[in-house]
């Protein structure tokens, strides 16, 4: 076994003379990409090439498994958005607990030997290495470290935590303005009770991804991407315990999606869910009759939301 573990990077040989930074980067949120791009500027400036390192796992699941969040996106969704700035390798490293025991001298030598790494370029308050970055006094290093200033545009301060923490309490308008974009996930279709279809609003219930932070229990108006199309389509999400009808609950999580207008079979198909914001908290209904009027407000509400979003976001980028 390597010390990192399997890794994965968008570039096959690693060439000496590189600038690069190291971090979680869940979320790859505003804070992130000012770090991000300054990493990538210095490796253009310099001519050198621009190396961003991840984790696959979060650290805390080997240092504080208790302690560990759930993810603002999955490693894949995080890749592909790292490899959007314009990184010539984006590399996730596995963290285990070789790597933990490490000290800061010997990590940054690591990098410096193992994939070239000539500056490293870290968050304003990342300290790494078993001994949180003493063993750097002293001799010379061989490489250029460096911090990176902290985050004050837009937004600010903006922190993964933060992000996680509103995301949990069903603030996702708030979250989206931290991320620059929706909170989203992505799941599979699979086979739901159906009492939507009998009532006219057809869901897709998707299954929760293994890991990934998910929003408040309660009612959302969402953007909807069925796999293998671009389209962004409007509809509403439950996300909850199906309390719907007395009786009705399994007490198992659900992610319901009802997608306006749409007819299709969605079952095994992959669905992308952007939370654009909150509707309402989940409740009890007593009857089908009820369950229906609500939905009839929510979609209502939905679409009043999403008009207003789409108008902003589609003629007013980011």
């Amino acid at each position: 076994m390597t010390l990192f573990g399997n890794t994965a990077t968008t570039a096959g040989r690693h060439h000496l003379g590189a600038v690069a930074t190291i971090g979680v980067f869940d979320g790859v949120h505003r804070g992130h990409v000012h770090l991000l791009k300054a990493v990538i500027d210095k490796a253009r400036s310099s001519g050198l090439r621009a190396i961003v390192f991840t984790f696959s796992n979060h650290p805390l699941q080997v240092v504080a498994p208790d302690r560990a969040p759930r993810l603002i996106v999955p490693l894949s969704e995080r890749m592909r958005l790292l490899r959007g700035l314009g990184f010539d390798s984006v590399v996730a490293l596995d963290f285990t607990p070789e790597l933990m025991r490490l000290t800061a001298r010997q990590f940054v030598s690591l990098l410096h030997h193992r994939y070239g790494v000539a500056a490293l370029v870290m968050g304003f308050n990342n300290r790494f290495g078993i001994d949180g970055g003493a063993s750097l006094a002293g001799e010379p290093l061989p490489l250029e470290l460096s911090y990176a200033e902290q985050y004050d545009g837009p937004e600010a301060p903006v922190s993964s935590s933060i992000i996680r923490r509103m995301i949990a309490d069903g603030n996702v308008a708030k979250a989206a303005r931290k991320l620059a974009r929706p909170f989203s996930l992505t799941g599979t279709v699979a086979h739901g009770y159906n009492n939507g279809t009998s009532i006219g609003f057809p869901t897709a219930n998707i299954l929760p991804p293994d890991g990934q932070l998910l929003p408040a229990v309660g009612a959302y108006a969402v953007l909807a991407t069925i796999d293998g199309d671009s389209r962004r389509l409007p509809a509403m999400a439950a996300v909850g315990y199906r309390p719907t009808i007395v009786g009705d609950s399994d007490g198992a999580l659900s992610i319901e999606v009802n997608i306006f207008g749409y007819e299709g079979d969605l079952y095994g198909k992959r669905l992308t869910v952007e939370f654009i914001d909150r509707l309402r908290d989940e409740r009890r209904m007593a009857s089908l009759d009820e369950l229906r009027g609500q939905l009839e407000r929510d979609r209502r509400q939905s679409i009043e939301i999403l008009t207003k979003y789409n108008n902003f976001h589609y003629n007013k980028e980011l």
